[in-house]
């Protein structure tokens, strides 16, 4: 009987010995690790020269972003088709503040994040450099109101500092769908002591609101006095 156990050891080591070298195999299957920064990587890349160009001009890196979501050209391209105006609200050097914050809106300051950790559940939203966040509903499966199909297929890159994901539509800001007066009356908006009601309620006395509203738009400062 003490005979008959040795044939059944000498048959498990076969299987431990593949279970072996198949964990050995998984090693040598991982991505090499990343060689550029984030601000290097989209200077590089001749589809993200428009964005890049804004960048540049506004002065901002986009390695300050731990998760930078870049449109492409062709984004671009189309925005300008679908609303040439609002393209020349946040693309012409006349529109500093306008081209800033479309900048910061696709910078993600929080954490590196894959298209699967954005949608996976575990975050209602991401803050960008703008200070504001960004809404992820995992039941439409979109961020900032926009479809997860923006993230192409292959479309991330990982690099030293963070990761870049190529997107096919431009993220806007929702500045130039307020109005000044509006903003004037956003109570919950402004610390006690700067109210501006009384300074809106005389520009509407006045008829001065679509005055208000087109400087608001062209990217002009209003010096209002508080209550």
């Amino acid at each position: 009987m003490r005979i008959s156990v040795v044939p059944t050891l000498l048959l498990l080591a076969p299987p431990l010995a593949t279970v072996v070298l198949l964990g050995a195999s998984s090693t040598h299957a991982q991505d090499p690790a990343p060689t550029v920064s984030t601000a290097k990587y989209i200077e590089d890349e001749t589809k993200f020269s428009t964005f890049n160009d804004m960048l540049e001009d506004v002065g901002i890196s986009a390695s300050a972003a731990a998760t930078a979501l870049v449109p492409t050209n062709a984004a671009f391209s189309r925005l300008q088709q679908e609303d040439p105006r609002l393209f020349q609200r946040y693309t012409l050097d006349t529109y500093f503040v306008h081209r800033r914050n479309l900048v910061q809106w696709h910078l993600i300051s929080e954490e590196v994040l894959t298209v699967e950790l954005i949608f996976d559940g575990a975050r209602p939203s991401v803050t960008n450099l703008a200070g504001e966040e960004l809404v992820i509903d995992q039941l439409r499966s979109t961020i900032g109101g926009y479809p997860r199909n923006i993230f192409g297929v292959g479309s991330e890159h990982v690099t030293t500092d963070g990761i870049v994901h190529a997107i096919n539509q431009v993220l806007l800001p929702p500045e130039l769908n307020d109005q000044m007066i509006p903003r004037l009356f956003w109570k919950d908006y402004y610390p006690n002591e700067f109210k501006f009601n009384i300074m809106a309620n005389l520009a509407l006395f006045a008829g001065l609101d679509d005055e208000l509203n087109k400087m608001y738009e062209d990217g002009l400062t209003l010096l209002a006095p508080p209550n």
